[in-house]
């Protein structure tokens, strides 16, 4: 789901359903297993910049499937109609 929303990302790495996001010298993304670890993360960019251009575009984005993927994909998973 991350590479498809930050597509044209300068480097994407780690695994989770929270993303830091720098938005400084393009974009760059980290995934964390939970919002603690992405907060904690954002937390010490913030503080020490992301690099040369830092202009402090630092987010935290949840990463959530819509319901209706979820329901198309239970489907498909388990031969029952969402």
């Amino acid at each position: 789901m991350a590479r498809c929303i930050w597509n044209r990302a300068h480097w994407m790495l780690g695994n989770g359903h929270y993303a830091t996001v720098s938005r400084c010298r393009g974009t760059t993304v980290a995934l964390w297993a939970t919002v603690e670890e992405a907060e904690a993360a954002k937390a010490a960019i913030d503080a020490l910049a992301c690099g040369g251009a830092c202009v402090r575009r630092h987010e935290v984005i949840q990463l959530e499937m819509p319901s209706a993927v979820l329901r198309a994909r239970t489907a498909v998973t388990t031969g029952r109609a969402a």
